[in-house]
Protein backbone atom coordinates (compact mmCIF):
# COMPACT_ATOMS: atom_id res chain seq x y z
CA UNK A 1 0.00 0.00 0.00
CA UNK A 2 2.95 2.31 1.50
CA UNK A 3 5.08 1.70 -1.59
CA UNK A 4 2.99 2.06 -4.63
CA UNK A 5 1.73 5.64 -2.78
CA UNK A 6 5.11 7.12 -3.29
CA UNK A 7 4.70 9.87 -4.97
CA UNK A 8 8.07 11.31 -6.89
CA UNK A 9 7.96 15.32 -6.40
CA UNK A 10 9.53 17.37 -9.31
CA UNK A 11 10.90 21.07 -8.44
CA UNK A 12 12.36 23.70 -10.52
CA UNK A 13 16.23 24.41 -10.58
CA UNK A 14 15.61 27.44 -9.58
CA UNK A 15 14.05 26.50 -6.39
CA UNK A 16 16.18 24.99 -3.24
CA UNK A 17 15.74 21.61 -3.00
CA UNK A 18 13.56 20.93 0.80
CA UNK A 19 14.01 18.20 2.96
CA UNK A 20 11.19 15.15 1.84
CA UNK A 21 10.17 13.74 5.05
CA UNK A 22 8.07 9.77 4.34
CA UNK A 23 6.95 8.58 8.06
CA UNK A 24 3.93 6.05 8.67
CA UNK A 25 3.34 4.86 11.85
CA UNK A 26 2.14 1.63 12.08
CA UNK A 27 0.82 -1.05 14.69
CA UNK A 28 4.36 -2.76 14.30
CA UNK A 29 7.03 -2.72 16.81
CA UNK A 30 9.56 -1.29 14.38
CA UNK A 31 8.59 2.38 12.81
CA UNK A 32 10.21 3.69 9.20
CA UNK A 33 11.39 7.29 8.22
CA UNK A 34 12.33 8.39 4.78
CA UNK A 35 14.84 11.27 4.78
CA UNK A 36 15.73 12.39 1.15
CA UNK A 37 16.75 15.52 -0.96
CA UNK A 38 15.51 15.92 -4.64
CA UNK A 39 17.29 17.39 -7.17
CA UNK A 40 15.86 20.09 -9.90
CA UNK A 41 16.41 17.57 -13.35
CA UNK A 42 15.83 13.94 -13.06
CA UNK A 43 14.36 13.37 -9.70
CA UNK A 44 17.91 12.50 -8.46
CA UNK A 45 18.12 11.93 -4.90
CA UNK A 46 21.03 14.42 -2.84
CA UNK A 47 23.10 13.19 -0.72
CA UNK A 48 22.04 13.80 2.99
CA UNK A 49 24.81 15.18 5.37
CA UNK A 50 25.89 12.89 8.45
CA UNK A 51 24.14 15.19 11.01
CA UNK A 52 20.90 14.28 11.01
CA UNK A 53 18.54 13.51 14.20
CA UNK A 54 15.16 11.98 14.35
CA UNK A 55 13.16 12.45 17.10
CA UNK A 56 9.55 10.89 17.90
CA UNK A 57 8.20 12.73 21.24
CA UNK A 58 4.47 12.32 22.52
CA UNK A 59 2.02 14.52 23.30
CA UNK A 60 3.83 15.33 26.74
CA UNK A 61 6.72 16.67 24.80
CA UNK A 62 8.94 13.23 26.32
CA UNK A 63 10.71 11.17 23.83
CA UNK A 64 9.60 8.21 22.48
CA UNK A 65 12.52 7.04 20.48
CA UNK A 66 15.42 8.46 18.79
CA UNK A 67 15.62 7.10 14.77
CA UNK A 68 18.89 5.06 13.87
CA UNK A 69 20.10 5.92 10.23
CA UNK A 70 20.15 2.96 8.58
CA UNK A 71 21.01 3.66 4.89
CA UNK A 72 21.51 6.57 3.04
CA UNK A 73 18.07 7.60 3.44
CA UNK A 74 16.13 5.32 5.83
CA UNK A 75 15.99 5.40 9.32
CA UNK A 76 14.49 3.05 11.93
CA UNK A 77 13.62 2.95 15.46
CA UNK A 78 12.31 -0.17 17.80
CA UNK A 79 8.92 1.56 18.83
CA UNK A 80 4.91 0.83 18.58
CA UNK A 81 2.63 3.66 18.88
CA UNK A 82 -0.10 3.61 21.69
CA UNK A 83 -3.73 3.56 20.34
CA UNK A 84 -5.45 6.82 20.51
CA UNK A 85 -2.11 9.26 21.36
CA UNK A 86 -0.71 11.95 19.70
CA UNK A 87 3.04 12.08 18.29
CA UNK A 88 5.54 14.70 16.90
CA UNK A 89 8.21 13.86 14.69
CA UNK A 90 11.03 16.66 15.01
CA UNK A 91 14.13 16.64 12.34
CA UNK A 92 17.16 18.16 13.57
CA UNK A 93 20.03 19.19 11.31
CA UNK A 94 23.25 20.20 13.00
CA UNK A 95 21.30 20.47 16.64
CA UNK A 96 18.44 22.80 15.00
CA UNK A 97 14.92 22.20 14.33
CA UNK A 98 14.50 22.31 10.65
CA UNK A 99 10.81 19.77 10.19
CA UNK A 100 8.21 19.39 12.44
CA UNK A 101 4.97 17.34 11.91
CA UNK A 102 2.05 16.22 14.08
CA UNK A 103 0.03 13.03 13.76
CA UNK A 104 -2.66 10.87 16.19
CA UNK A 105 -2.44 6.84 16.16
CA UNK A 106 -6.22 5.45 15.15
CA UNK A 107 -7.75 3.97 17.92
CA UNK A 108 -8.03 0.58 18.26
CA UNK A 109 -10.80 -1.21 16.45
CA UNK A 110 -11.50 -4.64 14.79
CA UNK A 111 -13.16 -5.32 11.55
CA UNK A 112 -15.06 -8.55 11.45
CA UNK A 113 -15.39 -9.90 8.18
CA UNK A 114 -18.81 -12.67 7.90
CA UNK A 115 -17.92 -14.30 4.57
CA UNK A 116 -19.52 -16.25 2.42
CA UNK A 117 -17.82 -17.91 -0.40
CA UNK A 118 -18.78 -19.46 -3.75
CA UNK A 119 -17.55 -21.50 -6.37
CA UNK A 120 -18.95 -22.66 -9.66
CA UNK A 121 -16.98 -24.94 -11.99
CA UNK A 122 -15.24 -22.29 -13.66
CA UNK A 123 -14.89 -18.97 -11.29
CA UNK A 124 -14.99 -18.08 -7.91
CA UNK A 125 -16.35 -15.08 -6.16
CA UNK A 126 -16.95 -13.77 -2.59
CA UNK A 127 -18.85 -11.46 -0.77
CA UNK A 128 -18.08 -10.20 2.35
CA UNK A 129 -20.48 -8.90 5.13
CA UNK A 130 -18.26 -6.37 7.52
CA UNK A 131 -18.96 -5.11 10.64
CA UNK A 132 -16.72 -2.29 12.31
CA UNK A 133 -16.02 -2.71 16.42
CA UNK A 134 -14.64 -0.64 18.68
CA UNK A 135 -13.64 -3.05 21.82
CA UNK A 136 -14.55 -2.49 24.84
CA UNK A 137 -13.46 -3.09 28.44
CA UNK A 138 -15.36 -4.88 30.83
CA UNK A 139 -15.34 -4.31 34.97
CA UNK A 140 -12.00 -6.46 34.88
CA UNK A 141 -10.32 -4.45 32.45
CA UNK A 142 -10.28 -6.88 29.99
CA UNK A 143 -11.05 -6.03 25.99
CA UNK A 144 -14.15 -7.24 24.80
CA UNK A 145 -15.93 -7.17 21.04
CA UNK A 146 -19.52 -8.50 21.63
CA UNK A 147 -21.80 -5.97 22.05
CA UNK A 148 -19.16 -3.21 21.48
CA UNK A 149 -20.21 0.42 20.08
CA UNK A 150 -19.52 2.50 17.14
CA UNK A 151 -17.66 5.85 19.34
CA UNK A 152 -15.48 6.90 17.14
CA UNK A 153 -15.48 7.86 13.27
CA UNK A 154 -12.68 6.27 11.04
CA UNK A 155 -10.72 6.52 7.43
CA UNK A 156 -10.88 3.14 6.15
CA UNK A 157 -9.40 2.01 2.69
CA UNK A 158 -10.12 -0.81 1.66
CA UNK A 159 -8.61 -3.20 -0.44
CA UNK A 160 -9.34 -6.49 -1.77
CA UNK A 161 -6.63 -9.26 -2.14
CA UNK A 162 -5.69 -9.05 -6.00
CA UNK A 163 -6.26 -5.03 -6.13
CA UNK A 164 -8.77 -5.73 -9.14
CA UNK A 165 -11.98 -4.34 -8.37
CA UNK A 166 -14.22 -4.30 -5.25
CA UNK A 167 -18.18 -2.94 -4.65
CA UNK A 168 -19.67 -1.73 -1.75
CA UNK A 169 -23.14 -1.20 0.06
CA UNK A 170 -21.51 1.39 2.34
CA UNK A 171 -23.78 4.75 1.69
CA UNK A 172 -20.67 6.74 2.98
CA UNK A 173 -18.07 5.38 0.09
CA UNK A 174 -16.53 7.83 -1.57
CA UNK A 175 -16.49 7.68 -5.47
CA UNK A 176 -13.66 9.24 -6.47
CA UNK A 177 -12.16 6.74 -8.19
CA UNK A 178 -15.11 4.72 -8.97
CA UNK A 179 -14.84 2.69 -12.46
CA UNK A 180 -17.49 2.70 -15.63
CA UNK A 181 -18.29 -1.45 -14.87
CA UNK A 182 -20.85 -2.76 -12.18
CA UNK A 183 -20.97 -6.04 -10.17
CA UNK A 184 -22.76 -7.57 -12.82
CA UNK A 185 -19.56 -7.16 -15.24
CA UNK A 186 -17.64 -9.42 -12.68
CA UNK A 187 -16.37 -12.29 -14.89
CA UNK A 188 -18.57 -14.89 -12.39
CA UNK A 189 -21.60 -13.25 -13.92
CA UNK A 190 -20.60 -13.18 -17.42
CA UNK A 191 -22.39 -15.33 -20.34
CA UNK A 192 -19.91 -18.16 -20.75
CA UNK A 193 -19.27 -18.42 -16.59
CA UNK A 194 -24.05 -18.57 -15.88
CA UNK A 195 -23.99 -21.35 -18.67
CA UNK A 196 -21.67 -23.43 -16.22
CA UNK A 197 -23.77 -22.61 -13.01
CA UNK A 198 -25.37 -25.88 -11.54
CA UNK A 199 -28.85 -25.75 -10.62
CA UNK A 200 -27.81 -24.93 -6.33
CA UNK A 201 -25.55 -22.41 -7.87
CA UNK A 202 -27.88 -20.23 -9.42
CA UNK A 203 -29.70 -20.53 -6.25
CA UNK A 204 -27.00 -19.35 -4.55
CA UNK A 205 -26.11 -16.55 -6.94
CA UNK A 206 -29.62 -15.39 -6.97
CA UNK A 207 -29.58 -12.34 -4.42
CA UNK A 208 -26.36 -10.74 -5.98
CA UNK A 209 -28.44 -11.01 -9.58
CA UNK A 210 -31.09 -9.13 -7.69
CA UNK A 211 -30.22 -7.51 -5.35
CA UNK A 212 -26.68 -5.96 -6.32
CA UNK A 213 -26.16 -6.72 -9.80
CA UNK A 214 -26.19 -2.68 -10.44
CA UNK A 215 -23.79 -2.13 -7.57
CA UNK A 216 -20.65 0.44 -8.96
CA UNK A 217 -17.78 -1.34 -9.27
CA UNK A 218 -14.55 0.78 -7.81
CA UNK A 219 -10.86 0.05 -9.16
CA UNK A 220 -8.15 -1.54 -6.58
CA UNK A 221 -9.78 0.25 -3.49
CA UNK A 222 -12.95 1.48 -1.82
CA UNK A 223 -12.31 4.77 0.50
CA UNK A 224 -15.09 4.63 3.22
CA UNK A 225 -15.39 7.74 5.37
CA UNK A 226 -17.36 5.52 8.59
CA UNK A 227 -19.30 7.65 10.53
CA UNK A 228 -19.72 7.94 13.78
CA UNK A 229 -23.19 6.28 14.09
CA UNK A 230 -23.91 4.10 11.11
CA UNK A 231 -26.94 1.72 10.68
CA UNK A 232 -27.58 -0.02 7.27
CA UNK A 233 -31.31 1.05 7.35
CA UNK A 234 -32.05 -2.59 6.97
CA UNK A 235 -35.02 -4.45 8.97
CA UNK A 236 -33.15 -6.82 12.52
CA UNK A 237 -35.86 -8.98 11.55
CA UNK A 238 -35.02 -9.50 8.30
CA UNK A 239 -31.18 -9.79 8.59
CA UNK A 240 -31.11 -13.59 9.03
CA UNK A 241 -32.23 -13.77 4.86
CA UNK A 242 -29.63 -11.58 3.64
CA UNK A 243 -26.09 -11.46 3.16
CA UNK A 244 -26.53 -8.69 6.14
CA UNK A 245 -24.86 -9.80 9.06
CA UNK A 246 -26.33 -6.90 11.88
CA UNK A 247 -27.88 -3.48 11.31
CA UNK A 248 -24.17 -2.00 11.72
CA UNK A 249 -22.88 -4.31 9.00
CA UNK A 250 -21.97 -3.72 4.99
CA UNK A 251 -21.36 -5.83 1.63
CA UNK A 252 -18.09 -6.01 -0.31
CA UNK A 253 -18.44 -7.52 -3.37
CA UNK A 254 -14.83 -8.47 -4.97
CA UNK A 255 -13.77 -11.24 -7.85
CA UNK A 256 -10.94 -13.45 -7.07
CA UNK A 257 -8.94 -16.13 -9.17
CA UNK A 258 -10.09 -19.64 -8.80
CA UNK A 259 -6.45 -20.28 -7.75
CA UNK A 260 -7.06 -18.85 -4.47
CA UNK A 261 -8.51 -21.17 -1.83
CA UNK A 262 -9.45 -20.51 1.56
CA UNK A 263 -6.53 -21.64 3.35
CA UNK A 264 -4.62 -18.34 1.66
CA UNK A 265 -7.73 -16.05 3.53
CA UNK A 266 -7.09 -12.35 3.80
CA UNK A 267 -9.80 -11.96 1.10
CA UNK A 268 -10.00 -7.92 2.31
CA UNK A 269 -7.18 -5.64 3.94
CA UNK A 270 -8.53 -3.03 5.84
CA UNK A 271 -6.42 0.24 7.03
CA UNK A 272 -8.01 2.33 9.36
CA UNK A 273 -5.89 5.69 8.87
CA UNK A 274 -5.26 9.01 10.40
CA UNK A 275 -6.83 12.14 8.97
CA UNK A 276 -3.51 13.24 7.42
CA UNK A 277 -2.39 10.35 5.97
CA UNK A 278 -6.02 10.05 4.77
CA UNK A 279 -5.54 13.29 2.50
CA UNK A 280 -2.30 12.30 1.63
CA UNK A 281 -3.43 8.97 0.20
CA UNK A 282 -6.15 11.13 -1.56
CA UNK A 283 -4.54 13.37 -2.89
CA UNK A 284 -2.04 11.04 -4.69
CA UNK A 285 -4.41 9.00 -6.34
CA UNK A 286 -6.13 11.92 -7.00
CA UNK A 287 -2.86 12.93 -9.25
CA UNK A 288 -2.46 9.55 -10.55
CA UNK A 289 -5.97 9.28 -11.70
CA UNK A 290 -6.02 12.13 -13.21
CA UNK A 291 -2.52 12.17 -14.98
CA UNK A 292 -2.90 13.50 -18.87
CA UNK A 293 -6.03 14.67 -17.88
CA UNK A 294 -4.90 18.31 -16.32
CA UNK A 295 -1.39 19.12 -17.73
CA UNK A 296 -1.11 21.58 -14.90
CA UNK A 297 -0.66 18.42 -12.40
CA UNK A 298 2.86 18.14 -14.43
CA UNK A 299 3.99 21.27 -12.98
CA UNK A 300 2.55 21.99 -9.80
CA UNK A 301 3.99 19.77 -6.96
CA UNK A 302 1.84 21.36 -4.47
CA UNK A 303 -1.13 19.35 -5.64
CA UNK A 304 -0.33 16.27 -2.67
CA UNK A 305 -1.56 16.85 0.53
CA UNK A 306 1.44 17.48 3.13
CA UNK A 307 1.60 18.00 6.85
CA UNK A 308 5.54 18.56 6.86
CA UNK A 309 6.71 22.17 8.33
CA UNK A 310 10.23 23.16 7.01
CA UNK A 311 9.55 20.21 4.35
CA UNK A 312 7.75 18.70 2.11
CA UNK A 313 6.06 14.55 2.77
CA UNK A 314 3.64 13.17 4.93
CA UNK A 315 3.99 12.09 8.66
CA UNK A 316 0.71 9.88 9.62
CA UNK A 317 -0.48 6.57 10.90
CA UNK A 318 -2.54 3.72 10.17
CA UNK A 319 -3.55 0.35 11.56
CA UNK A 320 -3.97 -2.03 8.95
CA UNK A 321 -6.78 -5.53 9.93
CA UNK A 322 -7.90 -8.65 8.20
CA UNK A 323 -10.45 -10.66 8.94
CA UNK A 324 -10.45 -11.65 12.59
CA UNK A 325 -11.30 -15.11 14.11
CA UNK A 326 -14.91 -14.98 13.14
CA UNK A 327 -16.84 -16.40 10.44
CA UNK A 328 -20.55 -16.38 9.25
CA UNK A 329 -21.53 -18.40 6.12
CA UNK A 330 -24.94 -18.46 4.42
CA UNK A 331 -26.88 -20.97 2.36
CA UNK A 332 -24.40 -23.49 3.19
CA UNK A 333 -21.61 -21.77 4.52
CA UNK A 334 -18.25 -22.80 2.28
CA UNK A 335 -18.17 -25.10 -0.42
CA UNK A 336 -14.89 -26.86 -1.70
Amino acid sequence: MLVSCVEQVEYASIEESPLVVHCILTNDPVQSLDIRKVSGYGNQSVLLPDNIEAVLKNAAGETCCVFERKTANNWEAAFQPEYGRQYTLSIYVDSIEQIRATTTFPKEYYVMQFMKYRQGPLIQYLYCSCELRVPAVDDKGWKVLSGAIYRDKANLWIFPKDKDYIATTHPSVDNFNMSTLKVFDLPCFSRDSILTWRMEDNVGKRWIKEWYSDLPLFEQFVRIPFPKAFNNGEDPADISSSPLYTERSFILIANFPKKHSLANGRYFTVYEVSDELDLYLKSVYEKKVNKGRDMRLIYDHDNVYSNISGGVGIFGAFVARNEEKALRGYNGDFSE
